[in-house]
């Protein structure tokens, strides 16, 4: 996996996160 793409999952898990805590 390049460095690019482990950056782009680990930024979209980041954003999912953030979305659950202000939608919960």
């Amino acid at each position: 996996m390049s460095k690019s793409e482990k950056n782009l999952k680990e930024a979209f898990a980041g954003e999912s996160q953030a979305n659950r805590k202000y939608l919960a």
